[in-house]
């Protein structure tokens, strides 16, 4: 073994360790949540064994049914509400005990953590080490949020996007169809000219909608027509603390809740302010990419840096676990931007959402918080600065954080 390798080796225990570390110190903190290890993982088991014994994977009544009677942490009403093609492609686990099925998804979301951040910080090993701690990234893999997963797919297509085009856009299809989000990606790279992604990573959606359709029939049509209206029309509801939305925010702010005193009393205005900054986010990002774009690819970092800090920032709900999307970002820009105390600034901020979870996620029970909704949004705000460095970085800033640079204007064909 070569001393390179056995350099890489050591970090990655090290990287394990640490992982281990910050898993016993959230448990240890976050009593409330102690009793939910695995939720999220154990919705997606539920939706593919319904699948294995002929149910529909968003029948909710039988999983939450079954959860009872596998002894099994849940939410009532909060069950699987992702495309059809996952549960087919999880069937497998569906088969295990479920116990076991969460050991190894487990297992696989840290191993997948912990390559993406030791790959992507091997020449700045200490700038690692807060992000193997990074609250969300700790509570993904507690509940066993699909999040990781997903983040590793972006991270893995970005990097290969050059070498290997086609892999890439299967990479960054499987994210965009686990979460609608990422396919601001696909936009991002369609700006920079990448034909041959875009390609493969349309004929991999249709690969995975034809998956979802043949191995659970009719739950397509359930998903399309019933389960994706129905998430949407729950936004309005969650307005708690923990959603770290601006639509959640704007419903602390401005309608009647049980958190916070609103400052003004007009509910009716909040899906209306909420589109506005909507679109007034994606209108800059627009503009900046295509600006940038035309200019060459060496933009492409923070292009993409920009694409995800605006899933986070404006998806109606934005749980803790998924602010574990920000490490993209983070790593990204760490690299060569020189607004690094900003990036610290938004780190501690996502962190104190966690950290101060008396506080920050239960203000109605501190007068002085309950009459200020945005100290009940910590972490958003950490999002906004990731944000707001982005638009700051000019080309040039980030050129040298891609490892694989690009002629200007080169383009795939």
């Amino acid at each position: 073994m070569t001393a390179s390798n056995k350099q890489r080796l050591l970090w990655a225990v090290l990287a394990a360790c640490l992982t281990m570390f910050g898993m016993t110190l959230f448990t240890s903190g976050a009593a409330a949540v102690r009793d939910f290890a695995h939720l999220d993982f154990y919705d997606y088991w539920l939706a593919a064994r319904a699948l294995l014994v002929g149910q529909s994977p968003y029948d909710g009544v039988w999983a939450d049914a079954m959860a009872t009677t596998e002894g099994l942490p849940f939410v009532q009403g909060s069950n699987y509400i992702y495309a059809p093609w996952l549960a087919v492609v999880l069937r497998p686990l569906a088969m295990m005990d479920p116990s076991i099925a969460a050991g190894l998804w487990f297992a696989l979301s840290a191993v997948t953590m912990m390559v993406i951040v030791v790959r992507t910080t091997a020449d700045s090993q200490w700038a690692a080490l807060p992000l193997l701690l990074f609250p969300p990234v700790l509570f993904s893999l507690f509940v066993g949020q699909i999040n990781l997963l997903l983040l590793g797919a972006v991270v893995a297509g970005f990097a290969l996007r050059e070498r290997r085009p086609a892999l890439a856009g299967v990479l960054f299809a499987l994210a965009a169809a686990t979460k609608v989000g990422p396919v601001l990606l696909l936009a991002v790279m369609a700006a920079h000219r990448r034909w041959r992604l875009l390609g493969a990573a349309l004929g991999t959606l249709a690969l995975l909608a034809v998956v979802g359709i043949v191995g659970a029939p009719g739950a397509t049509t359930t998903w399309i027509d019933t389960v994706l209206p129905s998430t949407m029309a729950m936004a309005p509801h969650h307005g708690h603390p923990a959603n770290q939305s601006v639509y959640a925010l704007l419903i602390r702010m401005c309608a009647p809740n049980q958190w916070t005193t609103p400052w003004v009393h007009a509910p009716a205005l909040v899906p209306w302010l909420a589109r506005g900054v909507a679109v007034a986010m994606l209108a800059l990002l627009a503009l900046r990419i295509g600006r940038r774009a035309s200019e060459g690819r060496q933009s492409e970092p923070v292009d993409a840096a920009s694409a995800i800090t605006a899933i986070v920032i404006l998806s109606p709900l934005s749980w803790e676990s998924s602010y574990a999307l920000l490490l993209a970002p983070l790593l990204w820009l760490w690299r060569r931007t020189q607004l690094r105390p900003a990036l610290v600034g938004a780190w501690l901020l996502v962190a104190a959402q966690r950290g101060l979870d008396d506080f920050a996620n239960h203000p109605e029970n501190h007068p002085l918080l309950s009459a200020a909704p945005p100290l009940s949004a910590l972490a958003l705000l950490g999002a906004v600065v990731v944000f707001a460095v982005c638009v700051r970085e000019d080309r040039s800033g980030l050129a040298g954080a891609d490892r694989l640079k690009t002629a200007p204007g080169d383009s795939d064909s």
